[in-house]
């Protein structure tokens, strides 16, 4: 699993946005699994991460060989406080060195807005938000709607209200359970009268073409990102006022939080799990 962390951005208790200076953003590689329980990070890089892009702006090469990680936003001074502003950087992260490590970065669109590599692992397409484009990337080497992909064209046959802020979203390996995010408001002002301090995480029940919500737990402050495990029995949520992550069990078609988080060195923005 690979994790984004943005160490430039925070909320005060008024619920006002707090932009500090760069330069301690880190991007982390996580093992999941040697033990789903206790994952253990392999490598800690230095390298820049924002919360103003979508969870998804990194991905796991089918064969855990490479990590791709897009920058969605440079920071730069802006009087005496500091501004966010398109990036177009792409970092290649090699998984198979000791430690992990980062062997190049590839100049591709502006605002990167998410990122997809196909199961052969060959391909990757990075939509660009700012450049209006996508860009096709070669490998060598190293919403809650339903659209039913057997249409054509592909449409939406069926909707599920799972609740208030919806963030992230993943979908179990084994196609039967999906896992939404929901921000609750816990990074709005504690005087908000939709603030929480804790957001949630909801089940979806997967069966052929229909999707039911089946429960929802707690976790911490601003989730993020949401990885399932390689067998679909765990879910990692990146909790980004908290600095930790959240490690849920799945049971038959719910979840349930296990209470052993892990703690982590910066505020997760966003994260990913190997493509299958």
């Amino acid at each position: 699993m690979i994790v984004g962390n943005d160490e430039k951005v925070s909320w005060d208790a008024a619920g006002k946005t707090v932009l500090l200076p760069p330069g301690k953003d880190t991007v982390l590689v996580i093992d999941i699994g040697t033990d789903p329980l206790a994952p253990r990070i392999l490598a800690n890089l230095p390298l820049m991460n924002s919360i103003f892009g979508p969870p998804t702006n990194l991905a796991i090469t089918p064969d855990q060989s490479l990590a791709l990680v897009a920058n969605s936003m440079d920071w730069v001074k802006d009087g005496a406080s500091w501004k966010s502003v398109p990036d177009n950087k792409l970092y290649v992260i090699d998984l198979t060195a000791r430690p992990p490590k980062l062997i190049d970065t590839v100049t591709v669109g502006k605002q990167h807005s998410g990122m997809s590599i196909n199961r052969a692992g060959n391909l990757a397409l990075n939509a660009n938000r700012t450049d209006h484009s996508v860009s096709v990337l070669r490998i060598a080497g190293k919403t809650v709607t339903l659209i039913d992909l057997e249409a054509n064209p592909a449409r939406v046959i069926d909707k599920v209200v799972i609740g208030d802020g919806p963030e992230g979203f993943a979908i179990s390996p084994t196609g039967k359970l999906a896992a939404a995010l929901l921000l609750t408001g816990s990074n709005a002002a504690k005087t908000a009268w939709f603030y929480n301090r804790n957001a949630t995480v909801v089940a979806l029940k997967i069966d052929g073409k229909k999707v039911t919500r089946t429960n929802e737990v707690d976790v911490r402050g601003l989730p993020e990102g949401v990885v399932f495990s390689d067998d679909g029995r765990y879910i990692y949520v990146g909790n980004f006022m908290d600095s930790d992550i959240s490690i849920l069990r799945v049971d038959g078609d719910q979840i349930v939080n296990t209470g052993k988080p892990l703690a982590l060195p910066g505020h997760p923005a966003s994260m990913r799990g190997r493509t299958r």
